[in-house]
């Protein structure tokens, strides 16, 4: 899977989504969202950062599944 590239706070990030270990799904104390990577980093971003990270992860899952199935067969 490619490098992923979002903004949070007018900060760009290219996150490689195979080190990611935990997405949270509830605010921290600051109301930001929390990126736990496979090393134990945190990553903090707004809810729409993360809302676009985990659709990006989702179509990209998606078209690597079906470009799976599509070989496979």
């Amino acid at each position: 899977m490619e490098f992923i590239s979002i903004s949070s706070n007018g900060v760009g990030y290219y996150i490689n989504p195979a080190q990611i270990a935990y997405l949270s799904t509830k605010p921290n104390a600051e109301g930001l969202y929390d990126i736990v990577f496979s090393g134990g980093e945190k990553l903090p971003l707004e809810w729409e950062a993360m809302f676009e990270l985990g659709l990006a992860i989702h179509k990209a899952n998606k078209s690597t599944s079906h470009e799976a199935t599509t070989l496979s067969r």
